[in-house]
């Protein structure tokens, strides 16, 4: 056995279905400290990747298409982000940190739930949980996004399509990774990189190391791992039901107000 797989941690270091649904072989704290340390570590550097690229570049894209299509009075008015509408600025900088932020955050939450996903309908739950929450929370009819700019349809579409989208690419993205994470160093490090300026935020490191304390403490108990063995899917399940439900609930009344 190489020394790759010696030090890979124990729930990276099989196929992807078997790694994430199989209880792990290492029941001390600090294997399972690992072993989740890496899993949320995987979740939360490809989520800055994706809210760098797609959240960041993306939403900056949809602004400028917009600009276009709209009348030239709305250019120097300020958006509903507290940028200054048709000018390129250093604020953009602080946007792509906050993109960045949130998709590591979102990144967290999918490898948390994914064992409780089945792995068919993986894609299709979190795009649409990811599409509903991320819309109605970015959309808003008293907004001057969604009031000035034109055509508001295209402005709707956009900006419901934009976290719809970055939820499906953090899945497809991690369902890869997780083939070579960890074990192939070099590759880890690079696509670790995106986490530097999201780390800025103190609350994203101390939301890591509490839920890897959690989850690890939680792990090393053969009570609760028969409880979460028993329960957890069902209420992971639950959750992102009425999270999703409650999500398309706003967006459904939003978008009808704007449109």
């Amino acid at each position: 056995m190489d020394a790759a797989r010696i030090d890979t941690p124990p729930a990276l270091e099989t196929s992807a279905d078997r790694d994430a649904d199989a209880p792990s072989r290492s029941t001390s704290f600090g294997g399972q400290f690992a072993s989740m340390g890496s899993r949320l570590l995987l979740g939360s550097a490809t989520g800055a990747w994706v809210g760098l690229v797609v959240g960041g570049f993306g939403g900056r894209i949809a602004m400028f298409l917009l600009r276009l299509t709209s009348p030239d009075a709305v250019i120097g008015r300020t958006s509903d982000d507290g940028f200054e509408i048709g000018r390129i600025s250093i604020q953009s900088l602080f946007l792509f940190i906050v993109t960045a932020v949130l998709g590591a955050m979102a990144g967290i939450a999918y490898v948390i739930a994914r064992p409780a996903l089945p792995q068919r309908w993986r894609l299709a739950a979190w795009s649409i949980v990811g599409g509903a929450l991320g819309g109605s929370t970015i959309l808003h009819a008293d907004g001057i996004d969604f009031s000035v700019l034109h055509p508001r349809g295209l402005s709707v579409a956009m900006f419901i399509a934009i976290p719809a989208a970055s939820s499906a690419a953090i899945v497809m993205l991690v369902e890869r990774r997780l083939e070579w994470w960890w074990v192939d160093r070099r590759r880890t490090i690079v696509a670790c990189l995106p986490l530097l300026p999201a780390m800025l935020f103190f609350f994203l490191p101390l939301f890591l190391l509490a839920a890897l304390l959690v989850v690890s403490a939680a792990a090393t108990s053969s009570h609760l791992r028969r409880i979460v063995r028993l329960v957890g899917p069902t209420l992971v399940r639950g959750l992102l039901l009425i999270v999703a439900t409650w999500s398309a609930w706003n967006l459904i009344r939003d978008v009808t107000a704007i449109l």
